[in-house]
């Protein structure tokens, strides 16, 4: 066996080349399209297919009841018949590479499965447009199913002679995968990161207490600290989200746990003076990036399939320990009061979509009460951030709720920090009170128990002598 078992609706690649054959194999000699979509009704009953089966089967679907002479079909109805089905071709094909929170545009995705966009932009014509006429939705359907063919059939073979669709949703993650490994790695190696992160700290671990630049300085170490930021400058407007990834995942803003371990720490404050300056210097899309990526992981939220593959090619950590976490949460206050406190422009806010102030407030204080929900220190300090940080024009509501929000935090935190544990005195009383209860119920058992027993007759140890008198010990009788 080369692999784990994959349990499929079909029983073998062979059931898979006849319906290739009946699809794709027809003249007006012989048709079986109409056989194969019946064979495809029935393997759904037994379990999910790969998109391309159904998508085909649906798009044959649709054209044969178009060519059909004797149906009677409204052309509106048979608009909407080949627009749902051309709408759900493209989404099955581009939905499961929607990973994150934010959408990818679909051309890109696309693009990288070799799509042509006029799926997409039919898709969203027939979605938010007026529909395409049926002319060009029969011309699109007729080169789905060509498309299909060349990036699905064509690759189903013989059990004997390869076995490449048995997992045809791996595969593709495997494109994408490969796809986006390669155009990160260009990014990265063609704006010399890893090599400007070196010089960045090498330059600046011995002068943590200096300025990042000084106008009067002018020496050969100043000038490969001003190249190295630039051209870290450049690839953070390139891909900010890229940027705070690699500056997390690959341990530059905090240390691995085993390196904790080893030097015996809790955190390292040094690393916050020696990145601070710089993501200073990179901007405030750098810092959204870095507190929308602490967020996620703050709330549990794991990586999507296609994110995971490629960090873990990129030698990016895919987990955290809880010290690592702990590490993470020491940059949330400077981060928040950066957000909030930085005058505002709404191109560094696009990750999250807001356009003003006042959203930015509401965003950051719904993920902070998200993530802090279970912590009700860190709530406190991240809110009393907030409230240090916030501008004078905000929504008085807002602001109500969020100190609202404070003075719950702290009296809870609050009572948890002074709650003393019951003395000694309480515990004893209570010790008591349960057992002057079990001896109640226990006296209650035996009477109930004496009176049921009154009525049988008694039995002695010794028997009964009517002339025997008690007498003392040592007295004569």
């Amino acid at each position: 066996m080369k692999g784990t078992p994959i349990v499929t609706a079909y029983r073998s690649n062979e059931d898979l080349l006849e319906l290739k054959k009946w699809f794709y194999d027809f003249d007006d000699a012989q048709d079986n399209r109409k056989r194969a979509i019946e064979k495809v009704k029935i393997l759904l009953t037994r379990g999910r297919l790969p998109h391309g089966i159904e998508a085909t089967s649906i798009l044959t679907s649709v054209l044969l009841r178009d060519d059909d002479d004797d149906l009677d079909m409204d052309s509106n109805v048979a608009q909407l018949a080949y627009t749902m089905a051309l709408i759900r071709f493209v989404n099955g094909l581009l939905d499961p590479f929607q990973q994150s929170n934010y959408a990818i545009p679909m051309q890109l995705l696309a693009k990288q499965l070799n799509l042509p966009t006029f799926f997409v932009e039919l898709r969203h014509m027939g979605t938010h447009e007026n529909l395409p006429s049926l002319d060009i939705l029969r011309i699109a359907t007729k080169d789905a199913l060509t498309w299909l063919y060349d990036n699905y059939w064509c690759h189903v073979e013989g059990d004997g002679e390869s076995e490449p669709l048995v997992n045809a949703e791996a595969d593709a993650y495997a494109e994408v995968v490969n796809f986006r490994f390669i155009q990160f790695e260009e990014q990265i190696s063609g704006f010399m990161v890893y090599e400007d992160l070196k010089t960045f700290k090498k330059l600046r671990k011995d002068n943590l207490e200096m300025p990042l630049f000084t106008n009067d300085c002018n020496d050969q170490d100043t000038f490969k600290l001003r190249k190295c930021v630039g051209e870290l400058a450049e690839f953070c407007n390139s891909d900010p989200e890229l940027l705070a990834d690699l500056l997390i995942r690959r341990y530059y803003l905090i240390y691995p746990h085993q390196k904790l371990e080893a030097k015996g720490i809790k955190h390292n404050p040094l690393l916050k003076k020696l990145y601070i300056p710089l993501v200073d210097e990179l901007g405030v899309r750098l810092i959204v990036s870095l507190f929308i990526k602490i967020s996620k992981l703050l709330d549990g939220k794991e990586l999507g399939e296609v994110n995971r593959r490629v960090y873990k090619k990129l030698g990016f950590a895919i987990t955290f320990s809880e010290t690592e976490v702990a590490q993470l949460v020491e940059w949330l206050p400077y981060i928040i009061k950066k957000m909030l406190s930085s005058p505002f422009s709404e191109e560094n806010f696009t990750q999250i979509q807001i356009s003003n102030q006042k959203e930015l407030l509401k965003s950051v204080f719904d993920r902070v009460s998200s993530f802090c929900k279970h912590d009700d220190s860190l709530l406190v300090k991240l809110l009393q951030v907030m409230k240090e940080s916030t501008r004078e024009n905000v929504d008085p509501n807002l602001l109500k709720e969020i100190n609202d929000n404070y003075d719950e935090a702290v009296k809870r935190a609050n009572k948890k920090s002074f709650d003393l544990p019951p003395s000694l005195d309480e515990i004893l009383a209570e010790s008591v009170e349960k057992r002057q209860l079990q001896d109640e119920k226990q006296n209650t058992n035996r009477k109930r128990s004496k009176n049921a027993n009154s009525s049988e007759k008694k039995v002695y140890l010794m028997e009964p002598h009517d002339d025997w008198t008690p007498t003392p010990f040592g007295m004569p009788v």
